[in-house]
Order: structure tokens, then sequence, then C-alpha cells
């Protein structure tokens, strides 16, 4: 196996706290998170049709969402099989996605996050700015929202626009990959400085202690039993790894590692967000996963299934995928 060789919390100002509420900015427009999240992004072509969804949809048990930078749609399938059942439209760059308890299913893109019910053409939930991605918590929506007059910041919007509270890390994470949070609600991002340099794994409280070396960030998010922390790009060995680690206070340990390769690409992968699917949606599992999907990004028009945590060549690929994947998540019924 081959192997890879601190945070201030500060105050966003008038703009950053009605950022949500009102969709503020103060700057220009950001970069373009989903194709940060597909550095092999081509010229889109948009879908201008109508949204879908096979009746009965909401009944099945599993569903496999993906985001297609290339078309601007969400592409809905039965999980783990891959028959479609559905699309969603429209969509102004979607990338990362998120699941709340329920299983409804939360898109990140360059107009917000934008919440879909599960099974349903139903939006319910939109949340304006530049979104890079997303936590559901029981009672807020948590986003990573980006901007070119200042650093990335995660701002947590209390359902019923009761409250919001924002944190951002100016120096180690000021630009940050998709959020996660572990079992107890923390949420954890990987992140590099402004300009560029060594990619820290960063949190609302501080800049967290980690020995691995991460050298291409990635999406972070809770397995069931650890935190996973993807690195898209091992070095040298032009692979994405995911990083099983546990928190206590400050502290990162790696419990375990896991490499995904691709037949399709002499081996190579390059994951950005890598869903692990477990037995109830995130956050509540307590168990861990056993399967991992996503897209890689030197392999258009592919969707792969890994075992989790073992890694290794795809179990599996979706025989339908979306030209230009950016994003994913399952939902699971309730």
């Amino acid at each position: 196996m081959t192997k890879p060789r601190s945070s201030n919390r500060s105050a966003l100002g008038l703009c950053g706290a009605l950022l949500l509420l009102n969709g503020c900015t103060a700057g220009p427009v950001a970069q373009n998170p989903a194709t940060a999240l597909t550095p092999l992004s081509r010229a889109a072509r948009p879908d201008h049709g109508q949204s879908w969804m096979k009746p009965g949809t909401a009944n099945i048990k599993e569903l496999l969402y993906i985001s297609d930078l290339a078309t601007g749609d969400v592409f809905v399938y039965d999980y783990p099989s891959g028959e479609p059942v559905g699309k969603l439209t429209g969509f102004d760059q979607p990338g990362a996605q998120c699941v709340d308890r329920k299983g409804d299913v939360y898109v990140a893109t360059a107009s917000g996050l934008l919440g879909y019910k599960r099974g349903s053409t139903h939006r319910i939930t939109t949340i304006p700015g530049v979104a890079k991605g997303c936590v559901v918590h029981l009672n807020s929506y948590s986003v990573l929202l980006s901007s070119t007059s200042g650093p990335d910041h995660d701002c947590t919007y209390y359902k019923h626009q009761k409250h919001i509270s924002c944190w951002q890390d100016p120096n180690a994470c000021y630009t940050m990959w998709p959020i996660g949070a572990d079992f107890e609600g923390v949420q954890v991002a990987e992140g590099e400085p402004s300009g560029g340099g060594a990619v820290s794994v960063c949190s609302e409280f501080a800049v967290l202690s980690f020995k691995q070396a991460i050298f291409s960030p990635g999406s972070v998010m809770w397995d069931g039993k650890y935190l996973a922390l993807t690195n898209q790009q091992v070095g040298g060995a032009a692979q994405t790894e995911i990083y099983q680690v546990s928190r206590s206070g400050k502290k990162l340990t790696l419990r375990g590692e896991t490499f995904l390769a691709d037949p399709c690409a002499s081996g190579s992968t390059k994951v950005a967000q890598p869903f692990i699917v477990g037995t109830k949606n995130t956050l509540r599992n307590k168990k861990q996963g056993t399967v991992v999907v996503g897209g890689n990004a030197f392999c258009p028009e592919t969707f792969d299934y890994w075992k989790y945590p073992a890694g290794g060549n795809p179990i599996m690929k979706l025989s339908s995928a979306p030209q230009e994947p950016s994003g994913d998540s399952v939902s699971i019924a309730p």
C-alpha cells in the first residue's frame, strides 16, 4: 500500500450575518464550487427539460442522487440496482450533497443550498449564497459558503429563521471543501490557506491536529463509526484515499485507511465526494457503512461502488451514469 509522506474563530460582519437570509454578497461570485469538485470539468450543456419522478419513488427504500455538472441536473436512481427513477433539473452548477434524518436531499449549488423532499420534485428549502457543502442537523442547516472577498465560511441556519451563527478560519482553512460532522455534531472541513499551501483539518472551534498528510483535499463525512476524511490524490499514488479518524478535543487519530482504485484509468482515481452508505441517514448512523460510492474524475460518465472500508477496485459500476458526476448521496427511507 502506498503511503503519503492553527484556527481563529471570527465574526463575519453584517453582510456575512445576513447572507443566508437576504443573499447578500460582498464581492464577485466565488470560484465554481462544483468545478472545484470536478477539476476535469468540460463545458456545461444545460438541460432545459422538466423535473420528473417515477410514481412510487418515495416508497423505494434507498435512493441514489447524483449531481451532474455537465447538464445541471440531479439524477435519481434506485439503489443499489441503478434503475433510473427520476431527475431534478434547472440547477446552477450542482455539486456536493447531504441528507437529513428523514432522507430529504440537499444540493449545494452556485445559487444556494436547495433541499428536496425525498423521492419528489418538491423543493422544501432554499438558502441563498454560493454553496460548497452542507450538513443537516435535527433543527438546523449548516452550509459552507464561498466568497472571493474573504475566506469560506460555514453558517448554521436555524429553522424558522430565529438565529444564524457563522464560523471561518482566515488562516489555515481560508478555502474549505465540503463539510461533514461527527456523531456529536461537531463540524469538520479540510482546507487550504490563502494562496495555497499545506492542507489542514479545521473545526468550528480550532485547527485539528492530524499527523497524516493530505495532498489534495476533499469532503468529510461520518461513516457510522469514524469521521472519514478524503485525500483525493495520495502523494505519488494517483489514487483517492479515505482516512478513518476519531476525534478527541483538538486531536484526530488515524484508525484506518481505504484506497479507491478503478481499472478504467489504469487504477487511478480522483473522487472528490465519496459517499459512505450506512443503514441509516447521516448523522444517525451508529454502525460503519459497508459501501462507498462516487464519481471518478479520471473517467467521465462513470460512477462506481466500492466495498468499504476494504476499498480496491469497484464492485459495481452504474450502467447509466451522468456525464460528469460532481456530488452524490444515498437517501434511506426513515
